[in-house]
């Protein structure tokens, strides 16, 4: 018998996932970097026996046009009922939050936002090859989360509000990963989660205090627009696991001093949990 799937997340293995995101630079769409970023993405998804899907469309706002990558990897049996997890792959194209004026148009490295919750995807999917899982896993690493402005917020969730227009019936939960690698990570419920899919939280948070209790909390956090939004429009009861008490939110220190490969151990632990042993 194996032991228990959380026991096996390796710290190693993790934090390099992160580290090679951002060695890529900045995931700005459109860019060298964000091509190529995905494109090892699409490979490491399949390195670990996912069958995986690539749908490419374009956003258009006052900057231009985006072209934009959703990349959607299928795990375990095929069928309905299947979980699925999301994180956000590209990172924000300006610093706009950041302290030195100077650096404001300047994209960020996106260490939290961003690469913490696709480093934590990629080691479940490792861990999950081969397991003989109780019900299918998809991870959808989804592009153009963070174009959003101050005044103009509909930049913001492009890829879950593109993926949000196939039918979503074969979901039976979801779960979004966004800035969960700080080195002072503490997981709050976000309330549009706990208002729209408590059961959903209680079933994530509940497996976060007997695995990760020092990084999961019951207090209720702030109500924020991510993710999980355009599924929980579309239907799909979804929870957004997020630590927005972040000081490099939106700005260069965003980068890999700010995150802890900790962090993503006591996360990935728990996502493995659920994926399973839901």
């Amino acid at each position: 018998m194996h032991d228990p799937i959380e026991s096996r997340v390796n710290s190693d293995s993790t934090w390099a996932a992160l580290v090679t995101q951002l060695r890529f630079g900045p995931r700005v769409p459109g860019t060298p970097p964000h091509q190529q970023c995905g494109d090892w993405l699409v490979s490491q998804l399949k390195r670990y026996g996912a069958t995986v899907e690539e749908d490419t469309f374009t956003y258009t706002d006052s900057t231009g046009t985006w072209r934009l990558r959703n990349i959607l990897g299928h795990l375990g049996p095929a069928g309905n009922g299947r979980l699925l997890l999301v994180a956000h792959w590209d990172t924000r194209p300006w610093g706009d939050e950041d302290p030195d004026p100077k650096r404001r148009n300047q994209p960020i490295p996106g260490a939290s936002d961003g690469a913490s919750g696709v480093a934590i995807l990629l080691e479940v999917a490792r861990l999950v090859q081969g397991e003989t899982l109780p019900r299918g896993v998809d991870i959808l690493f989804a592009d153009g989360e963070d174009l959003g402005r101050h005044d103009h917020q509909e930049g913001y969730c492009r890829g879950t509000r593109r993926f949000a227009e196939r039918s979503l019936i074969p979901y039976w939960r979801g779960i979004v990963l966004d800035m969960v690698g700080d080195s002072d990570l503490h997981l709050k419920v976000e309330q549009y989660s706990v208002l729209r899919a408590p059961d959903v939280v209680d079933w994530i948070w509940q497996r976060g205090a007997a695995l990760s209790p020092d990084v999961f909390s019951q207090e209720i956090d702030g109500a924020i627009f991510d993710d999980h939004i355009p599924l929980l429009n579309a239907g799909l009861p979804t929870a957004d696991v997020i630590d927005f008490d972040y000081a490099a939110w939106h700005t260069h220190a965003d980068d890999v001093g700010a995150v802890s490969p900790t962090s993503l151990v006591a996360v990935a632990r728990v996502v493995a949990s659920l994926a399973s042993n839901p």
